[in-house]
């Protein structure tokens, strides 16, 4: 009797009923386990991106800045025609198609100009003097003819390099053709001096650039390229991903009022640039649904636009002064 009873006893177990309870509190709580991770998935997604734009809207506003300001920068001469009318800085070069006398043209202006592209963005083209490596300025000890002597220890300019010789009352811009390195010479082959003039103590050479920034197609998605002349072949350069659009504004120095590019009525007059960027996070599938974003039309005005996929977008805007 005993032993039958001690048979049942061990025969005990856990019921179907109790077998599901527990799996149903278990699924509940993997559920929400689950929701957690996902939660927190979403969360870092949302932050990283948000980082990535910020950081990509940021570099690109400083690249642009640093090159606009120097825009219409051809060394310490003031403009490209005094107040006299006579024209101080002149292109020797014969490549470099820099004419103040026309400063209504974009392509032949002095410092800067934009135009609107057919994909609903701008690009703009910026001149003046510049490098690959920030603005290096080698200060001049002697002009004997077509030969500059460089101050000793001073950064010498590559053959081919395009730059402007400026003694701050006249520039001659030309291509470098032969450098001697141990003389630490450079030979200009085109210079002259302007209406007899001669350069002397604070002369300097500087590197004279053109730059242009277009968006483009660039590694996943549009990005900002930037485009800069020098010795050599060069290939656009990739500054920031995720740019979907760039407007540009311009004001002059005879009114307060900001215009689209083909409001310019003087490219030399330009003293304030507005820039306006959109950018987008290198991920889809971020937002809910499909953000609305505020963006600049081609009247400069600003309306909302709806993104054809579920990337986070923002605006970034800036006001850059033009260096005159």
């Amino acid at each position: 009797m005993q032993t039958e009873i001690n048979q049942q006893h061990r025969q005990q177990g856990v019921t179907l009923v109790e077998m599901m309870i527990a799996m149903v509190i278990s699924l509940l709580l993997m559920a929400g386990v689950y929701q957690t991770y996902l939660g927190s998935k979403q969360a870092y997604r949302t932050q990283d991106g948000l980082s990535r734009l910020q950081e990509n809207a940021r570099f690109a506003m400083d690249q642009l800045t640093r090159d606009i300001r120097m825009a219409n920068n051809f060394g310490c001469v003031p403009a490209p025609i005094n107040q006299f009318g006579d024209q101080v800085i002149v292109d020797r070069s014969g490549s470099f198609n820099f004419d103040p006398t026309n400063p209504a043209t974009p392509a032949n202006n002095g410092g800067i100009a934009s135009i609107p592209d057919t994909n609903g963005t701008d690009s703009i083209t910026i001149r003046g003097i510049g490098g690959p490596n920030g603005v290096v300025a080698s200060p001049v000890a002697s002009v004997t003819g077509t030969t500059v002597a460089l101050v000793p220890g001073s950064t010498l300019p590559a053959v081919g390099e395009t730059v402007v010789i400026s003694n701050c009352r006249m520039a001659e811009i030309d291509v470098v053709t032969a450098v001697d390195t141990a003389a630490e010479e450079i030979t200009l082959p085109n210079i002259t001096g302007i209406a007899g003039a001669t350069y002397g103590l604070g002369t300097m050479v500087y590197p004279v650039r053109t730059i242009v920034y277009t968006v483009q197609p660039g590694t996943s998605q549009n990005g900002l390229f930037r485009d800069a002349d020098g010795p050599g072949p060069q290939v656009p350069q990739e500054v920031a991903e995720g740019l979907e659009s760039i407007d540009f504004l311009f004001r002059e120095t005879t009114g307060t009022a900001f215009t689209t590019s083909d409001g310019v009525t003087n490219w030399n007059l330009i003293d304030v640039v507005r820039v306006s960027m959109v950018f987008s996070t290198p991920r889809d599938n971020i937002a809910t649904t499909n953000q609305t974003y505020t963006v600049v039309d081609n009247a400069g005005a600003t309306t909302t636009a709806t993104a054809a996929d579920r990337r986070l977008y923002r605006m970034v805007s800036a006001l850059i002064d033009v260096r005159k």
